[in-house]
């Protein structure tokens, strides 16, 4: 009789992610969520998990993020979410503890993305989605 395998739990996507970051771009917080905005540094990433598939039975997960780049000035966050995104393409192929990071395709360039619960910060943001086992 044909049964269903006991499948191991994905990677934990953006855990990985945000330790990637912090190890490649130590000077910028990178975080799950905003920061109060009475602690928020002068820069800051913010990476959200926005879905996903998976592939090869739940072998390979491919999930999806949000990148949101936080500055003071239009430019610097511009400069910032570029910044970011060369780090993400640099990672391909690489490990971050136990999880291989295979490709990242950019589903989105970055663009300005005001966002009006942080006055006095400009925001740009990406999405992108990682092929992680």
């Amino acid at each position: 009789m044909f049964g269903v395998a006991d499948y191991a739990p994905r990677p934990p996507a953006l855990k990985t992610i945000i330790q990637l970051l912090k190890l490649k771009l130590p000077t910028v917080p990178s975080l799950a969520s905003l920061p109060s905005s009475d602690t928020a540094p002068t820069r800051y990433i913010v990476v959200e998990r926005v879905g996903g598939t998976e592939t090869a039975q739940g072998y390979i997960s491919e999930p999806s993020f949000a990148f949101q780049c936080y500055a003071p000035d239009t430019g610097a966050a511009e400069d910032l979410c570029e910044l970011l995104l060369s780090i993400l393409k640099s990672a391909q192929f690489t490990k971050v503890g136990n999880v291989q990071l295979r490709y990242f395709t950019p589903t989105s360039l970055p663009a300005n993305f005001p966002d009006p619960r942080v006055p006095g910060k400009r925001r740009w943001q990406f999405s992108g989605t990682f092929t992680l086992n």
